[in-house]
């Protein structure tokens, strides 16, 4: 499984289409519904990071943004992750593919 496009780095990099993140969020749904190890409802930092094939230093600059921050809950010293939030949040940055193609010979 590989994680969401969340930005690109160049403006000449291919976009994932909506239906391809689509496809790849109904995969994190499916992979944290059937992981017995997982609790449905929130997540760890720990397990967030391995359903999204991301790093856990990832998940701490996500959480950072000053922009629409990685949504936590604060559980004690831990934070938790709950999981229709951070399904909502990753539909809110997917990237959408440019509707024309760049025309770099302008």
């Amino acid at each position: 499984m590989h994680p969401p496009a969340i930005q690109s780095s160049s403006p000449s990099a291919t976009s994932a289409t909506s239906a391809d993140v689509l496809t790849v969020l109904e995969e994190i749904r499916e992979t944290l519904a059937t992981d017995s190890r997982i609790n449905p409802i929130a997540y760890t930092k720990s397990q967030l990071a391995q359903a999204l094939n991301v790093s856990q230093r990832t998940i701490d600059r996500w959480t950072q943004h000053k922009h629409d921050p990685l949504p936590r809950i604060r559980n004690g010293q831990k934070f938790l992750y709950r999981r229709e939030a951070i399904i909502e949040w990753l539909k809110r940055h997917e990237v959408p593919r440019p509707s024309a193609p760049l025309n770099s010979s302008r």
